[in-house]
């Protein structure tokens, strides 16, 4: 019997949450909600999502272990050299989602992140099992490795030699701690309010927690989606054209559609891309920029010198800021390592990229795979 994923749904209504419930101090508030969670027996409450993004906003995300937190921040630890590690050197900011079903609540946290200290790492390594230690020192997180066979090898020398002394930590295995920061939410609480669709977002600034409106206007499918430095979101609907969302607005969040009646080319066909700091939209006839006095969007000064007026499909910004792009099924990048920039393009690939959902994906901060929703190529 097949079951349809739409017409699966709970009602949430064991638990509500009002302004008056919440502590003025977002710590103080996680602590109480924290204890909640321990006294529940939930499986693993420590459990939580560890969301990354590349320097270009390429996001990743895993499930992590919370091992402390204090007013300074929520600590975790992880392999160095893991990927989640890459995308924190080149873009130190996280987010951590904490999902306690048993309490029908979750609670999100935004900040930016540094490693912890050399003694601290020492200090927490040295309290773990001897196994749990080996193994961070056989872990190759993120790497290709030889087979299962090689890491049980591995442990398994790791076990002799240290039989009868303690192993020191690697330099490669260590910890970071989140600091919550208020500039776009710093600790979130969603509560549902039963029998509705609709959800309350609590946030923290201002030293009080608030309460923040939905966005009960803008109900679209999102594809391409990206917030420039003054905290508004964008976002290029497949077919209606872009939408500009303020979510800073006295009344609660703005938003407004520009369609080729706005600058665009078409309403269709736009894809949206944060590139350089600046919010570019691909269109049909080249790179698209929003000009705030004019409130329209207008061909992009900056960008038509590479690109012109071609049919650009995706961009994307490596952490050297070179530009890479396809352009229609010709992938290619702009190169700003001299003075003056230069286009390179890959013939060896043309045609060997399908038109969709095309990508360019670093891997290991050097190579670059440029894939689309059917295949990939290194």
């Amino acid at each position: 019997m097949s079951i349809n994923i739409a017409d699966l749904r709970k009602e949430y209504a064991a638990q509500s949450l009002l302004e008056t419930d919440v502590a003025p101090n977002p710590i103080t508030q996680f602590s109480t909600w924290w204890q909640q969670a321990l006294d529940s027996d939930i499986d693993e409450a420590n459990a939580m999502t560890l969301a990354t993004a590349s320097c270009d906003g390429l996001p990743s995300a895993r499930i992590v272990l919370l091992k402390g937190f204090n007013s300074n921040g929520f600590v975790f630890f992880t392999n160095y050299k893991s990927y989640k590690s890459i995308q924190l050197e080149e873009n130190p900011k996280a987010c951590l989602l904490f999902f306690w079903k048993e309490l029908e609540r979750q609670v999100r946290i935004v900040g930016l992140v540094k490693k912890v200290t050399a003694e601290e790492n020492d200090s927490y390594y040295n309290s773990r099992p001897k196994y749990s230690r080996l193994g961070a020192i056989v872990s190759q997180q993120s790497q290709v490795i030889e087979s299962r066979q090689w890491i049980d090898e591995q442990f398994l020398t790791l076990l002799e030699k240290y039989k009868n002394e303690e192993p020191a930590r690697p330099d490669y295995w260590g910890g970071y701690i989140v600091k919550p920061i208020i500039i776009v939410d710093g600790i979130d609480a969603l509560d549902t309010r039963p029998n509705t669709a609709i959800f309350d977002l609590f946030d923290y600034k201002d030293h009080s927690f608030n309460l923040k409106g939905s966005v009960t206007d803008f109900k679209e499918a999102v594809r391409f989606a990206a917030m420039d430095n003054n905290n508004v979101v964008w976002i290029a609907h497949t077919y209606k054209g872009v939408f500009r969302i303020n979510t800073e607005g006295k009344s609660g969040a703005v938003v407004k559609l520009y369609t080729d009646k706005n600058g665009l080319p078409a309403s269709i066909s736009n894809r949206l891309f944060k590139v350089k700091n600046r919010i570019a939209i691909a269109t049909e006839k080249g790179i698209y920029e929003y000009n705030e006095k004019k409130d329209a969007f207008e061909s992009s000064a900056w960008f038509k010198p590479f690109f012109g007026e071609r049919n650009i499909r995706y961009l994307r910004e490596d952490a050297a800021g070179n530009i890479w792009f396809i352009e229609n099924k010709m992938p290619g990048v702009v190169d700003f390592s001299e003075s003056k920039p230069k286009t390179i393009y890959f013939p060896e690939l043309n045609g060997r990229i399908p038109s969709s959902f095309e990508h360019i994906n670093p891997a290991f901060l050097k190579d670059q795979w440029i894939s689309s929703r059917e295949q990939a190529n290194e």
